[in-house]
Parts: structure tokens; sequence; C-alpha cells
């Protein structure tokens, strides 16, 4: 249920409605690298993230229980994803902003309502330790953030 629910938000709605965009720029050569050079460390980030954040919330700092590990987990991925969105898109449209608006709205009230909290199996934590997984998730996200600006981009994408 919780990976239903990151694909849903992050990858399903956003591809569906992206796909009827019309392309303005004409292809260039070398999307694979292009392509690679952004996945690779946004999906290494996103791992290192979801585990940290999984590690953090069942340690004996927060001692959470294995349903709240899996919830603090898939949040903080949806979260990373909302972000790695975002660089994706950039510059952002009308559209665009409404899209991943709407997108940060919808996970907003699935985890607001219970009836969705319970459809998705989320087992919130408590606020404090909401709060502390929370940080780390932006924390990692502007970590990220760095690293993406820092890297030389190739010569294809300039």
């Amino acid at each position: 249920r919780h990976l239903s629910l990151v694909s849903e938000l992050t990858v399903g709605i956003p591809a569906f409605a992206l796909s009827f965009r019309r392309a303005d720029a004409r292809t260039r050569p070398g999307y694979l690298g292009r392509v690679l050079r952004f996945a690779v460390p946004a999906g290494l980030a996103a791992a290192i993230i979801t585990l940290t954040t999984y590690w953090l919330v069942r340690s004996r700092f927060m001692n959470g229980t294995l349903n709240e590990g899996r919830t603090a987990t898939t949040l903080a991925l949806v979260s990373v994803a909302f972000w790695l969105l975002y660089r994706l898109m950039r510059p952002l449209d009308r559209f665009d902003a409404a899209l991943l608006g709407g997108l940060v709205a919808v996970g907003g009230i699935i985890v607001a309502t219970p009836v969705t909290r319970r459809f998705y199996a989320l087992d919130l934590l408590p606020i404090k330790d909401a709060f502390a997984a929370g940080v780390v998730t932006a924390t990692s996200v502007v970590v990220l953030q760095a690293v993406l600006r820092g890297r030389r981009p190739h010569p294809s994408e300039e």
C-alpha cells in the first residue's frame, strides 16, 4: 500500500498529466547520459534518505513501531520525490505549479484523513518524532540539492 501511494503521487499522476504537454525543445544527442547523471544521484539519495529515516524511527532514539517506521519512510520518500519532480519540471509554468501543488495537497489530505490513512496503512509518529524525521528529510534534500548543483554539467546540457 505504501508503494502504491508513492507511485500514484510521484510517478503515475505526474507522468499522465505531463504526457499531454507539447515539447517545445528540439531533441539533442546525449539523452541517456543526461538522464543517468540526474537519476543515479537522485535515486541513491532517495534510497539513503529512506533507509536513514527508517533507521532513525526504529532506533532507540525514537523507538517507533514497525508501522511507524514504514509510514515515516513512505512520507520521506514522497517528500524527496516531490522535490525531484520540482527539479525536473523547472522552470515552472502555471500548469506545472498547479500540478505540483495539487499533488502535495492530495498527499496532505491523504495523511490528514483517517479513512485514507487506514486505506494506505499509514501509522503516524508522535509529533516530536515526526518533526525529527522531517528535519532529516529536509536536511538530506538540501545536501542533495548542493550535490546536484555542484556537479559539472555535461557539454550537451549547456
